[in-house]
């Protein structure tokens, strides 16, 4: 009897995402242990829409298992591809002219805002330009003296390092 686990830390391990490991964590606390391949499948039908089975797939199986699962799989994603386009073509014959209204309306509030907004800024960049002169008058010989202590410290360690090789 061949006992199959899948655990935490091995997920950890393969860098599983945060919410997958919470996930699982959550869901198994102790891990999944089995000893036979219905109970493994049963578990993977009951949990098949919550887990990141993609990822799984990757990550847990090696070589000739996983070409084999892609080759498996494809039929089944190939009906589903059938399915999900013409429904994705009809949500975009609704999507689309919503959003380029959607679209219309906004640009419409942004031109007012706009129109309002330029005279306030011009307004607030005057109020403020004098003082933010003057705040550069001030600070900048302290600034060119920190500058020229910064490189002064960095070529006397560099120096040092490179010497001691």
């Amino acid at each position: 009897m061949t006992k199959v686990t899948i655990t935490y830390e091995q997920l950890d391990s393969k860098r599983a995402c945060e919410d997958g490991l919470e996930l699982f964590k959550e869901t198994f606390p102790k891990g999944i242990s089995v000893t036979s391949e219905e109970e493994l499948v049963a578990i993977a039908k009951k949990f098949s829409k919550k887990f990141a089975i993609g990822w799984a797939s990757e990550n847990l199986l090696s070589g000739n298992y996983y070409d084999k699962y892609l080759e498996v799989k494809q039929p089944d994603y190939d009906k589903y591809l059938e399915v999900e386009q013409p429904a994705y073509d009809k949500y975009l014959e609704v999507k689309q002219p919503a959003w380029k209204e959607y679209l219309e309306v906004i640009q419409q509030a942004n031109d007012k805002y706009l129109e309002v907004r330029h005279p306030a800024w011009k307004e607030y960049l005057e109020v403020i330009q004098p003082a933010y002169d003057k705040y550069l008058e001030v600070r900048q010989p302290a600034y060119d003296k920190y500058l020229e202590v910064r490189a002064i410290v960095f070529t006397k360690l560099y120096y040092e390092q490179e010497s001691a090789k």
